[in-house]
């Protein structure tokens, strides 16, 4: 087969034809090497200092100043660079090349370049856009955007790592408290099919023992993840959509203090293996937590959702914590079951909630309750120790059937009253042995 390049380089030509240059060529790649510099400026350097040699036929130092000022005149001259690259390059190539040899002086007698003054050419908003959207791999349009925002250079981005992400180390005055230093991300966020070897911070102590949280202002989406150690996000901010479904949580989840603002908010199939933490936290659209499982204790005390929340299919393995909570869209825990303890104590409820099939293996509290809409018990599964009392059922009592329980069920039903005070009918449930 053909060998596709048939002529020799600039390079081999200068040593080919030049007295002298082979040994110059090595000698500048010691150099190069020996300053750790990139093989792309042995090649520039080289290239230009062979170009002159096969010019004048005689290695630079042979050459008079005034030849060589007469040949960067018409390299500066040459419309066919208009750039000045090959000026620039040609100047920036003898100086290292006269400084090699000894000859400082000639270096510096060589013209100075001024640097272009001129801004930049950049994309506008809509160029941007059009190159963002360009590839068909989600993971290449994240490392383009990261690029751009982040300033970033080829190298950086390579050694990339998902666990350099801090979002504690830039900081910004929030708006609604300026006890907090608060960095908002005004674009969305998304990772899928990811996984998280480190901690995910973010909120928490910066550097000057200051809490910074993080606002997310557009969606934020973690499909499919995995997060191998703490994820800590209290009291921070997401005024999109947020959604986490289908990850796995293996240790802590903090999102204590969170305010979501406008948007739903996603939390479904999920696997939370440690701790799960949402208290005082304010949902104001509607929320799902629809087939999770909850491995680790559960705290959603003092928690508010104004829209739906969605609990159906959902297992609760550990201690869970309702207290104190508010529901004002409608509740659904049909078909989620509950392992161990489960405080459902002064809540108020002021759209519907259903009990549909729900299962309460162990002590159930359900005390100082407001229902303020429909409730219902259907076939809902209880055992162990249960105590049902000091609610009060707005609207109507509650809707009761098929209770089902085991010979060990320890039951107390006291004080559960409508809104005139009319006394609720207890509880009837058909034992099973255990």
């Amino acid at each position: 087969m053909r060998n596709k390049r048939s002529m020799p380089t600039i390079v081999e030509q200068a040593i080919l034809s030049v007295d002298g240059f082979e040994k110059i060529y090595k000698t500048f790649e010691q150099q190069v090497i020996l300053k750790g510099q990139s093989k792309s400026t042995l090649h520039n350097y080289i290239r230009r200092i062979a170009l002159i040699s096969l010019h004048f036929g005689t290695l630079p130092e042979f050459v008079s100043d005034d030849e060589i000022n007469e040949l960067l005149t018409s390299l500066a001259l040459d419309p066919k660079s208009p750039s000045r690259s090959s000026f620039k390059h040609a100047v920036y190539g003898l100086r290292y090349y006269f400084r090699m040899i000894g000859q400082t002086k000639r270096a510096i007698a060589l013209p100075s370049l001024k640097r272009d003054t001129k801004l930049p050419i950049i994309l506008n908003q809509t160029e941007l856009r059009q190159l963002f959207i360009a590839p068909t791999l989600l993971k290449h349009r994240i490392v383009l955007t990261l690029i751009y925002s982040a300033g970033l250079r080829g190298q950086e981005v390579i050694n990339f790592k998902i666990s350099d992400i801090d979002f504690r180390q830039i900081e910004k005055l929030s708006k609604e408290n300026l006890n907090f230093g608060c960095f908002y991300v005004n674009q969305s966020v998304c990772f899928i099919n990811c996984t998280f070897n480190g901690k995910v911070i973010f909120s928490g102590l910066n550097g000057d023992k200051a809490f910074v949280k993080s606002c997310f202002m557009k969606g934020l989406t973690f499909k499919n993840c995995i997060f191998k150690n703490e994820v800590i996000a209290s009291n921070c901010e997401y005024r999109g959509v947020a959604d986490f479904s289908n990850s796995i949580f293996e240790n802590k989840a903090d999102f204590s203090g969170s305010y979501f603002a406008n948007k739903d908010a996603f939390f479904s199939d999920i696997s939370f293996n440690g701790e799960v933490q949402f208290s005082n936290s304010l949902f104001n659209g509607n929320v799902s937590f629809m087939k999770t499982f909850f491995k680790g204790n559960t705290f959603f005390q003092n928690t508010i959702i104004r829209g739906n929340a969605m609990f159906a299919n959902s297992i609760f393995a550990a201690y869970t914590d309702f207290s104190n909570a508010g529901f004002f869209g409608i509740t659904n825990f049909n078909y989620a079951e509950f392992k161990e303890t489960v405080l459902v104590n002064y809540v108020r409820f002021n759209g519907r909630v259903d009990f549909i099939k729900t299962i309460f293996k162990t002590k159930t509290e359900i005390k100082d309750c407001e229902f303020h809409s429909i409730c219902r018990f259907n076939e809902t599964e209880f055992y162990g120790k249960t105590i049902i009392e000091n609610n009060v059922f707005v609207c109507c009592s509650p809707e009761v059937k098929g209770l089902t329980a085991d010979d060990k069920f320890d039951f107390t039903f006291t004080n559960n009253t409508e809104m005139n005070g009319k006394e609720v009918e207890r509880f009837v449930f058909l034992v099973t042995p255990n």
